[in-house]
């Protein structure tokens, strides 16, 4: 996906829940870039040890991204930003 200049006229924002927080974030952008535009730096917690995680590979390889969107587990660095989303991060936990 092509990263989208937030500051550019065109840049559409839709609103979306994130960690029960209503956010705007720019459409189209990739979930994982919008997501730390805004200060989100706990993307998921390891499971075992339950340390923190964000993004490694932006490119979908390595899961290190991965976030609750709709009820779903996905990596965010695939997906992109789309208005009404529902976003859980390991910021809520």
């Amino acid at each position: 996906m092509r990263r989208i200049d937030p500051q550019h006229p065109s840049a559409a924002r839709v609103s979306v829940t994130i960690d029960y927080q209503e956010r705007e974030l720019v459409a189209g952008e990739t979930l994982a870039v919008a997501l730390w535009e805004v200060g989100i730096r706990r993307f998921r917690n390891s499971v075992r040890l339950k340390e923190s995680r964000a993004p490694l590979c932006l490119m979908g390889a390595c899961h290190e991204c991965s976030v609750m969107v709709n009820s779903r587990l996905v990596r965010s660095c695939m997906i992109a930003v789309e208005a009404g989303m529902t976003i859980r991060t390991g910021e809520s936990e």
